[in-house]
């Protein structure tokens, strides 16, 4: 994976951690390799004594064999890029020698997971598969140097996946010769699951997740949330830079009494503020997916997003509303129709979000499907190795 979880960010890239489990419950051996390289500016005597380039191993509740080298990102692009390669490679033959050779490689991401697993299979013999989720590729601002390495890397993939299809199409600019399939990501919809609700009596309780960074929209929301006639209270769960600008913002509108921010959540924390939501408001400029979604209407909530590239792959009228990026008119038009079809629309809505969750994003059924499509690698690198 080109991130993951790691005792200094428990939460970082946790959907990946999340897919690999899932596999793991179903039966396949899995194993993690992850070159952590921590920015510099959490360098400190502790830290530098925690992270020094070494190696450490672990093995997660569901058996997953872990290897990570932890150590620091130069804060150059180009020499990041040579250390997690060199990381990837020494964690790779450290797995070998300990858990035998594996069948493949699945790289999560592009930048730099699958430039890294691209370089790994040619140097080990393995076939590798990379799925793309880079907001850097859907916004077409890759550098020159790093669209030469992309493009080489899904050129030489058996298998390229984008988890959304704007996503896949600005991945076929890229690398026009690799065929770009589109697998959403998944979610564990026995672990966010839709409790019932009551109408509310009073106010309407709107949640929304994400970092407090500007690509998040969370500005908009609070806009958009002080010009509607909506009177609903907001939570918002994420941690960032931009807190305190958001604080003063909300404060600004008006809006202190309605607003609460509640920093970084754990997974058990988050759930439970889904299920004490009536709806989830993604007021994002940008993403590629939108995991945060498919999590809310697994809990059964409609959702009110924004157009910015994997939400509209995602909601349908039926599970909610979505208005342009960046329109607080919009956002807050949809936050007042919310309001007011709630009780006779959107309460009973739940069983509908979640089936819909549950049919397109369970994690059985998209695992079901990349075990075929391990399965068909796997067959064709051992044909293609073949005598004769």
């Amino acid at each position: 994976p080109s991130g993951y979880p790691s005792p200094r960010l428990p939460l970082a890239y946790v959907f990946f951690a999340e897919q690999a489990q899932a596999f793991a419950r179903r039966g396949v051996e899995i194993g993690v390799v992850y070159p952590e390289l921590c920015t510099l500016r959490r360098l400190s005597l502790r830290a530098l004594l925690g992270s020094r380039f070494q190696v450490e191993t672990s093995v997660s509740s569901v058996g997953i064999h872990q290897f990570a080298w932890r150590g620091w990102n130069p804060g150059h692009a180009r020499l990041r890029h040579r250390l997690f390669i060199l990381g990837a490679r020494r964690l790779l033959r450290r797995y070998i020698r300990e858990r035998g050779r594996p069948d493949l490689i699945h790289c999560q991401g592009a930048i730099w997971g699958g430039v890294a697993g691209e370089t790994l299979s040619r140097e080990f013999d393995l076939p590798f598969v990379v799925t793309l989720h880079s907001s850097e590729i859907l916004r077409a601002q890759l550098p020159p140097w790093k669209k030469t390495l992309v493009a080489k890397t899904l050129a030489h993939a058996s298998r390229v996946f984008a988890v959304g299809q704007a996503l896949a199409t600005e991945a076929s600019r890229i690398a026009p010769s690799a065929e770009v399939e589109v697998c959403p990501n998944f979610i564990n919809t026995e672990f966010f699951t839709a409790p019932e609700r009551a109408i509310p009596s009073g106010p309407l309780s709107l949640l929304a997740v994400g970092r407090l960074i500007s690509l998040k929209g969370h500005d908009v929301l609070l806009r958009a949330l002080a010009r509607s006639q909506s009177d609903a209270n907001l939570r918002i769960a994420g941690a960032g830079a931009q807190g305190p600008a958001l604080r003063d913002l909300a404060e600004k509108l008006g809006l202190a009494e309605r607003v609460r921010f509640l920093g970084q959540l754990d997974r058990e924390q988050l759930r439970q503020e889904y299920e004490r939501a009536h709806a989830l408001v993604h007021p994002s400029r940008l993403e590629t997916f939108g995991v945060v979604l498919v999590e809310a209407l697994a809990t059964g909530l409609p959702v009110v997003a924004t157009a910015c590239g994997g939400p509209q792959e995602i909601l349908t009228p039926e599970l909610g509303y979505l208005v342009p990026p960046d329109d607080v008119v919009s956002l807050s038009r949809a936050l007042d129709e919310l309001q007011a079809t709630y009780a006779t629309r959107w309460a009973a809505a739940g069983p509908s979000c979640r089936a819909a969750a549950v049919e397109r994003y369970s994690d059985e059924a998209l695992v079901s499907r990349l075990r075929s499509v391990y399965r068909e690698v796997t067959d064709e690198s051992k044909g293609s190795s073949a005598p004769g």
